[in-house]
């Protein structure tokens, strides 16, 4: 969701000031593709790096699961795992470099992800 429409949203409402300034800081990053997703797996952010970057604009985006965009088929049971045992155990993912899928074709790339 860009920021301006995520701020007229009542999610942004429920942010502290130092959430808001970290939207606020990744939305006006250039090039650094940044995602949110819920503990579903459901897309809830998407900056315009992400687009540029996946090929899915960001209403395509919104409300899919990170497997069904970007995740590659033979790596989505892996995922799924790695995600849930993240949630309910604090288990970080580490990071990798990863091939992973664009709406044509696919994408080499190092990931890091953070739990917030």
């Amino acid at each position: 969701m860009s920021l301006q429409k995520y701020q007229e949203s009542p999610l942004f409402e429920q942010h502290g000031s130092a959430e808001r300034r970290f939207l606020q800081l990744i939305s006006a990053l250039p090039k650094v593709s940044v995602q949110g997703y819920d503990k579903y797996r459901r897309v809830i952010y998407w900056n315009k790096s992400s687009e540029d970057m996946y090929g899915f604009r960001e209403c395509e985006a919104l409300g899919q699961k990170l497997e069904d965009l970007i995740i590659p088929s033979f790596m989505k049971s892996e995922v799924i795992k790695l995600h849930q045992r993240w949630i309910d155990y604090g288990e970080e993912i580490l990071q990798t470099n990863s091939c992973l899928k664009r709406k044509v074709a696919s994408l080499s790339m190092f990931s890091h992800l953070t739990l917030c």
